[in-house]
């Protein structure tokens, strides 16, 4: 409970909801990408202002913003010059207040992409650290160079900002790359890795154990959650949350959560990557049932599961798994229990963009030899909201990457206005079904059978909510008698599927067509004892 003033200056106490993100809908936005309101070829926060409705029908309870503060742009805005104000390309503070005002008016909750590891060389902060002034010597790590042979100058070993927005009125933030944020004091050399393959520039060359996962860093994240809690406790409204981007082992990424027994937390949740790498079309119904179970086997009890399927450096879903199987994929993320989390696009089943070596726009990508295996662009093209020009993400100025050639046949208003089923639409009703207290609070269970299908049930008291999906490009038979009970009902299919919404399935002897994806209802009848008397 909060205690705060009432109109008559009178204090009273409001109810807190503390919970309100552990069955939430997240949208990452790539603000670049999402809508160009002015032209210029940029999308950008009035462009989001414009579209706050697509949240609201398509089910999305919280959206969260790629960075958007100052920046050179050498990384796309993860090398931040000033976290205290937004990049003209996105707009104005202004803009960001009214985008926070509206998307609240609306029910939609709003998150920035924070970056506390690293900042541009442009900030002021390492400039000043640069020249030796004491309030900043200690924002970056400084160290005496070694020296080479030849006399060359070489690294010196191989290896806060949140209240201001809180008061803005934003609901929390997702912490980008934690597991680097500390490193040893002593800068001691890293040992070798050992994977084969890699040269000794190579990051993966050397075994972090010194740069990455330090117990600071965890100890940082404590000290955030409370800072958070804090706020909400003295600020009343929902809780601000934090969310965590940890690309590590399963162990460490669990400990960005807090520890185990909840004495001390962390992130309100940390980012399970694992579908994002074993979800593609080369894997079998049993390498994602074994991807789900890694999760779902190491997290604590009292911490709350995610399901991430794409994101702005992979390559999108549909384009690892293929256009058939996003409605199945969609709908596997809804099912299973707590957080799940849209990269923009994947409602319509965007696939990955046309995108030339002369059009790159990853300086991560040096080379040629680099630009079809590690360049980010592909995943992050414009969104595609109709058949005009630019696929509606602008009246027709150059855009920043190149609209997909896709976009015709492959939009938003396409989707909605289709006599029948589309991705958009399936999407939409998960967002319903996942209302249900079956998925809210059911128990889990996840098998696979046979090569290509996938089954998922959510059970709570005497009703159960059934997925079942074939992700193969060959039809099958299968027995799911031990996952539904008789009666039962189909509550969605994936768009292609002949069956009748409705309808009733046979468990013992269920027909699935290539990629078909089913949610089924199960519930037990009760028969009444009859008296002979």
């Amino acid at each position: 409970m909060a205690s705060i003033l009432d109109g008559s200056g009178v204090d009273c106490l409001v109810k807190t909801d503390w919970d309100w993100w552990k069955h939430t809908t997240f949208y990452h936005i790539y603000v670049k990408s999402f809508k160009d309101s002015n032209n210029d070829g940029i999308g950008d926060l009035q462009g989001i202002i414009q579209k706050l409705d697509h949240f609201c029908d398509a089910g999305v309870e919280a959206i969260w913003l790629s960075p958007i503060f100052q920046s050179p742009k050498m990384d796309q805005g993860y090398d931040i010059s000033n976290y205290m104000d937004i990049d003209p390309d996105y707009g104005t503070i202004d803009d960001l207040k009214q985008l926070i005002d509206e998307a609240h008016e609306k029910g939609v909750k709003l998150l920035l992409d924070f970056v506390p590891n690293h900042t541009s060389d442009q900030h002021q902060w390492f400039k000043d650290s640069v020249n030796g002034v004491d309030q900043y010597r200690d924002f970056y790590i400084w160290a005496e160079p070694r020296i080479d042979a030849e006399g060359n100058k070489l690294p010196p070993n191989n290896w806060k900002v949140l209240l201001f927005w809180l008061d803005y009125g934003v609901d929390g933030f997702r912490v980008d790359a934690i597991p680097y944020l500390v490193e040893h004091k002593d800068l001691p050399d890293e040992p070798l890795s050992h994977l084969p393959g890699h040269k000794p520039t190579d990051y993966e060359y050397l075994d972090h154990i010194y740069s990455k996962d330090q117990p600071e860093s965890y100890q940082m994240m404590h000290h955030w959650r409370t800072l958070l809690d804090d706020y909400t406790r003295k600020h009343g409204g929902t809780a601000r949350i934090l969310m965590t981007e940890a690309y590590t082992t399963v162990a460490n990424t669990m400990l960005y959560f807090g520890t185990p027994d909840g004495t001390k937390l962390g992130a309100h949740f940390t980012f399970n990557f694992f579908l994002v790498g074993d979800a593609n079309s080369t894997a079998s119904a049993q390498d994602i049932v074994d991807s789900i179970n890694k999760w779902l086997d190491n997290i604590p009890e009292i911490y709350t599961s995610n399901w991430v399927l794409s994101n702005h450096d992979n390559h999108r879903v549909a384009t690892r798994c293929g256009p058939g199987n996003v409605d199945g994929f969609n709908m596997l993320i809804a099912i299973l229990p707590g957080i799940d989390i849209t990269y923009y696009g994947e409602e319509i089943g965007q696939e990955n963009g046309e995108v030339s070596y002369e059009e790159n726009q990853d300086l991560k990508v040096k080379h040629f030899g680099m630009f079809w295996e590690f360049c980010r662009d592909f995943e992050r093209t414009p969104f595609q909201w109709d058949d005009t020009v630019n696929a509606g993400f602008n009246d027709g100025g150059k855009t920043w990457l190149p609209v997909s050639r896709k976009y015709k046949e492959n939009n938003l208003k396409k989707q909605k206005e289709s006599e029948g089923l589309s991705h958009y639409k399936v999407y939409r009703e998960l967002r319903k079904i996942r209302k249900d207290p079956v998925l809210s609070f059911g128990g889990c269970r996840v098998r696979a059978i046979g090569r290509d299908v996938i089954v998922v049930k959510r059970k709570y008291r005497e009703s159960s909510i059934v997925l079942v999906f074939n992700k193969g490009s060959q039809g099958c038979v299968v027995n799911v008698s031990e996952d539904v009970e008789v009666p039962n009902s189909v509550k969605l299919t994936s768009t292609d599927s002949s069956r009748t919404l409705g309808s009733a399935i046979d468990p013992a002897n269920l027909v699935l067509q290539a990629h078909e994806a089913l949610v089924l209802s199960c519930w037990k009848v009760h028969v009444p004892v009859c008296s002979t008397e």
